[in-house]
């Protein structure tokens, strides 16, 4: 079998890649991590799944997650096999819930994937039948992971099946698998105290029937004892039953004298209620709410309460400024702080001010040098006309030009007249809106110069500079100034807000004294105090009624009014009726009583006659029981005893194929070290071995880790030799990393020699191997992963 081509669409580190092999050796060239290991699993993943060996259904192995694709969603590959003159192409989809097989055959395209061998525990085909190679015969024999030289303890299960098939020649029998059978057959029957198992659920239903059998005995026996207790109760009943009759004949009499009773004493409430509801209507004022009086009652607290907290938050307000000012003249700072805070704010005011002060006085002096003249070249430039008119009319004797130049000198008066009338009002008028404007900065510059105590701004530069000085000399003072400022200012914040609650209290209150066209609480609550009385009247009513609710309903007193008009007197009655009301109750309680006895007695009496007539069901059912008990208990002896033989035949097949694996794993040792010659492998693949300078037997493991892993090269080969798998190809990766050049070149020069039409691919991160091949005239191809397209 060759492996033609891999195409890795979506696996681990790869992404559509193309590696192509020949016969023969293929060494595969990579530096660490360039996906030499991720190469070689892909051909196992394509040859077996990423599935964990199960029997009954598919689980996934570690090796799924560890190689899912780094990029793309496709998790895809194929592979093209030549195998007895056929080429086949395995398509594999690894992607969970989607993962599928299919093989078709590369010459024709046609499917034939249903030519191969199916697994029902995975429901997936394979390409190889796993009686010849499965993943563990993979694993252990013509697979060779990195570092992994040594084989694992699964295949010994395998040596076994095969042993026996080999030596058997033409037979394809599963040793695992039968005892595994018989294992789980065993198991199923299980042992009379093994939970859940066949022959445990029959003995304890055996015990369950015979519980039953000495159960219905003992109810036999009970059966005419309770005849007797029943035929008792039955006479109890009726004599009960009669003295409840009479007891119940006395309380009927009883009953009128207690109605009569009720109905006297609702209408003794009845009459008491309307004297009281008649005072309740003679009352002709307005009635007090509880709740209005009560609200008058909180707000006047309140306000109380309010009128305190404001007093308190005063007296505060006084003790903060004393403080301030005994700091400020026990510090001889001469200001209280205030001024340093408002400095710069002063500053850029004042400086604002004066050059709005200046801007108005610009606009005042340019008012005044307007040229009043401009405003008057109309009026002269007509009077120049005119007069030049008036010459002309006087020159040429021209009556009409002289009443042109007439016009002309009354627009120039009536121009001139107007133009001064027209100006002289908005100046002034503007001229005085500017001195008011320059007036009232004026005041305010003089209100900053009083707030610091100086008459200019020579003197106020000198306080700034006072001031700052102070400030800095003072900084503790001046702080605790601030800080007592900025407590003023939160109480004042306080005490306006108790204000505003004061005045809705005081408001709330004084409209209720309005309602009540009282002028104080106290008045208030001597109406309140009058009414109490009333109040105690309308309770009592209340109560009244809530009374003659419990007596009767008004239509029962209004039928039993009619009732007992113009009847005498009720007769007297010595019995008391609650007590004979109690021994009703109890002769009630003893029938009911009686009855369950009686009913429970019957059902008992039915249960036992039930139990009587299963009797022999129950026997019948017990004898069939324990017969299938025996036969189970002979089963489970048979399958021990195969069991025992199977496992005898496995370890004599064992050391029947045993000298015949020794020797040829010897001489294939030999043929690597050159030292080791006589081994031993035991039916669970475990190795020892001749010491040749010793002449002891050791066991494998105990020798250095390079010369195991030649051991178990060895090993390899021989099984793939002894089990018929040399068709298929010899993967090994990174498999002579510990192995000294001398003893590499002959395990070459053997793989040369045994495996010559074998194809070997040889995964290595050194060009070892390539030099020596290259001595020894060896042909092989190259495939360098680093320059894979």
């Amino acid at each position: 079998m060759i492996i033609k081509e891999l195409g890795l669409s979506g696996f681990g580190k790869f992404h559509n890649k193309k590696i192509r092999f020949d016969e023969g050796i293929n060494i595969i060239l990579g530096c660490n991590e360039s996906g030499k290991s991720t190469l070689h699993k892909f051909i196992e993943g394509m040859l077996f799944g990423f599935f964990k060996d199960s029997w009954s259904r598919k689980v996934y192995s570690e090796d799924y997650d560890r190689y899912l694709p780094l990029k793309g969603s496709e998790y895809h590959g194929s592979m093209i096999i030549e195998d007895e003159g056929r080429r086949f192409r395995l398509e594999r989809n690894f992607l969970k819930g989607r993962d599928d097989l299919r093989i078709f055959d590369e010459i024709t395209g046609r499917d034939v994937t249903g030519e191969f061998y199916y697994d029902s525990g995975t429901r997936m085909y394979y390409f190889t039948d796993p009686k010849i190679l499965n993943r563990n015969l993979f694993r252990n024999t013509v697979s060779v992971a990195q570092l992994k030289v040594k084989t694992d303890d699964e295949l010994g299960k395998e040596l076994k099946e095969n042993f026996y098939n080999f030596s058997h020649s033409g037979t394809d029998v599963s040793v695992s698998k039968a005892l595994h059978l018989l294992k789980r057959k065993n198991d199923c029957i299980g042992t009379e105290r093994r939970k859940g198992t066949e022959l445990n659920k029959l003995v304890e239903e055996i015990k369950i029937l015979e519980d039953k059998l000495k159960s219905s005995e003992r109810s036999r026996a009970k059966i005419l004892e309770l005849s007797s207790r029943k035929k008792n109760l039955y006479k109890d009943l009726e004599q009960l039953k009669e003295a409840l009759k009479s007891k119940e004949n006395s309380l009927e009499n009883l009953e009128i004298k207690n109605v009569h009773k009720k109905y006297l004493s609702y209408k003794e409430l009845l009459i008491e209620k309307e004297q009281l509801e008649s005072q309740l209507n003679d009352y002709k004022y307005e009635y007090m709410e509880e709740e209005i009086f009560r609200d008058a009652l909180l707000a006047d607290q309140e306000i109380k309460r309010l009128t305190d907290e404001i007093y308190e938050s005063k007296e505060y307000v006084e003790k903060l400024n004393f403080e301030i000012m005994r700091i400020s003249h026990e510090t001889n700072m001469g200001f209280e702080g205030s001024e340093y805070e408002n400095m710069d704010e002063d500053r850029d005011r004042l400086f604002e001010l004066n050059e709005e002060k200046e801007f108005l006085a610009g606009k005042l002096k340019l008012l005044k040098k307007k040229d009043q003249k401009k405003s008057l070249l109309p009026g002269i430039f007509a009077f120049l006309i005119g007069a030049l008119t008036i010459y002309a009319g006087f020159t040429y004797n021209n009556p009409y030009i002289l009443i042109v130049a007439g016009l002309f000198i009354l627009f120039s008066i009536y121009s001139v007249t107007n133009t001064i009338k027209n100006f002289k009002n908005p100046y002034k008028l503007e001229e005085e809106s500017l001195l008011s404007e320059i007036k009232e900065i004026n005041e305010k510059i003089e209100d900053i110069l009083k707030e610091y105590g100086v008459n200019n701004f020579v003197d106020l530069r000198e306080r700034w500079k006072e001031i700052i000085t102070t400030k800095s000399k003072f900084k503790e003072e001046f702080d605790r100034i601030n800080v007592l400022r900025s407590r003023v200012a939160y109480v004042v914040e306080k005490e306006e807000i108790l204000y505003s609650k004061l005045r809705g209290n005081e408001s709330r209150l004084d409209q209720i004294f309005k309602d009540w066209n009282v002028y104080d609480f106290e008045g208030l609550a001597k109406i309140f105090e009058r009414q109490k009385n009333l109040r105690r009247l309308g309770r009592r009513i209340e109560e009244i009624e809530r009374t003659m609710e419990m007596i009767m309903a008004p239509e029962d007193f209004a039928r039993f009014d009619n009732f007992f008009k113009g009847k005498g007197s009720i007769g007297e009655y010595k019995e008391d009726p609650n007590t004979i009301k109690e021994e009703i109750q109890k002769l009630h309680d003893t029938i009911k009583s009686t009855r369950t006895d009686l009913d429970k007695t019957e059902g008992e009496i039915l249960a036992i006659e039930k139990e009587s007539n299963d009797f022999n069901d129950i026997k019948e059912e017990l004898s069939y029981l324990y017969e299938l008990k025996n036969e189970q208990m002979e089963k489970s002896r048979a399958v021990e005893k195969a069991y025992d033989v199977i496992e005898k035949v496995s370890r004599d097949m064992h050391r029947e194929i045993a000298p015949r694996l020794n020797t040829r794993l010897g001489q294939v040792m030999k043929s690597i070290t050159g030292k080791y010659e006589n081994l031993k492998v035991s039916d669970k693949a475990r190795i020892t071995l001749e010491d040749p300078e010793t002449n002891k037997m050791i066991q494998g493991e105990g020798l250095s880790s390079g010369a195991m892993d030649q051991l178990y090269f060895s090993f390899r080969l021989g099984m793939i030799e002894m089990l018929k798998l040399e068709k298929f190809p010899l993967i090994l990766d990174e498999s002579f990393t510990q192995y000294d050049d001398g003893r590499m070149e002959k395990a070459l020069k053997f793989l040369v020699e045994q495996c010559n039409n074998k194809q070997i691919l040889l995964f290595s991160s050194q060009r070892r191997e390539t030099s020596m091949l290259k001595d020894m005239n060896i042909e092989f191809n190259t495939i360098d992963l680093d320059e894979v397209e």
